[in-house]
Parts: C-alpha cells; sequence; structure tokens
C-alpha cells in the first residue's frame, strides 16, 4: 500500500514539475474528453503502466476542479500564477487523500468487481452524452478504481 502511495505521489510531482498547474483553468468537459482518448488509446494499444497513470492524474484533476472554485481564465496571467503557487501544496495533499482513500477496504472491494473495459466505457458514454454537468462521483470512481489497478501493473 505504502509503495503505491510513493509511486504515485511521485508521478504526481513529476507531473506538475513537467506540465503545471494550468489544469485548474480547465472545466471537467476537459477532463472527460482526455479519458475518452485515453479509452481509445488504451481499445488500440492495450492496457498499462502510462495509461493507468494517465486515467488517474485526468480524474484526480476533474475531481480537484470540480470540489474546489476553478480558476478564474479571465485573470491575467500574474493572477493566475499567484493563484497556482498558493494552492501547490493543497493539491499535493488532496492527491494523497484521494489515493489514500482508494487503498480502504470498502473502496477496493467495489474495484473488484470492476473491469478495465467497464471503465474506459463510461468515458466515452458520458463524452457521446454532452453534459455539462457531470457528477464528482463520475471521476472519483474511476479513480478508485485506476489506484486499484496501479497495484497489479508492472512498473517501469
Amino acid at each position: 500500500m505504502k509503495d503505491i502511495i510513493t509511486l504515485l505521489r511521485n508521478e504526481f510531482e513529476n507531473d506538475i514539475e513537467k506540465n503545471g498547474l494550468l489544469w485548474r483553468l480547465s472545466r471537467p468537459n476537459t477532463f472527460i474528453d482526455l479519458l475518452m482518448l485515453e479509452s481509445y488509446k488504451i481499445k488500440k494499444e492495450g492496457f498499462d503502466y502510462n495509461s493507468c497513470l494517465n486515467v488517474i492524474l485526468f480524474t484526480f484533476k476533474g475531481i480537484f476542479n470540480m470540489t474546489n472554485k476553478i480558476i478564474d481564465p479571465l485573470l491575467d496571467f500574474d493572477e493566475v500564477v499567484n493563484e497556482l503557487n498558493l494552492e501547490e501544496s493543497k493539491i499535493k495533499t488532496e492527491f494523497i487523500f484521494y489515493v489514500e482513500k482508494a487503498q480502504e477496504q470498502n473502496k477496493i472491494k467495489e474495484c473488484q468487481s470492476s473491469s478495465v473495459e467497464d471503465e474506459i466505457t463510461q468515458f466515452k458514454v458520458l463524452n457521446n452524452l454532452g453534459i455539462d454537468n457531470y457528477s464528482v462521483t463520475v471521476f472519483e470512481k474511476a479513480f478508485y478504481y485506476f489506484v486499484y489497478k496501479m497495484a497489479e501493473i508492472k512498473h517501469p
């Protein structure tokens, strides 16, 4: 359990270092689109460490933006950077909170009854429905499942 937490913490911090936090300006639809694209990639190329990690990162970003006010894209650049700098620690803490929550026995039991195919199919369905107001539960369910699957995947 601790290894997965450490692994995902490091991967999340690497993602922030590489890509920054500008995703805080994104609407939930953006993450559904990214998840749908990842589901096509999984169907074409197979399910592996990188695809699992991408789903975890996209779903967390959707969760965070839905449970916290999205940064106003109309702010000037310096204000956006200031907001992001103030939030970085909170974002990292919340990521670890969700990873630890995914390790709870009741979440693991829920995940055992699903499959990668079931989970990725929902992204396509949601995208095709064109809903503008997703429930955070959609993102949480996928996040917990793919954290669960990460423990079964060979890491590079």
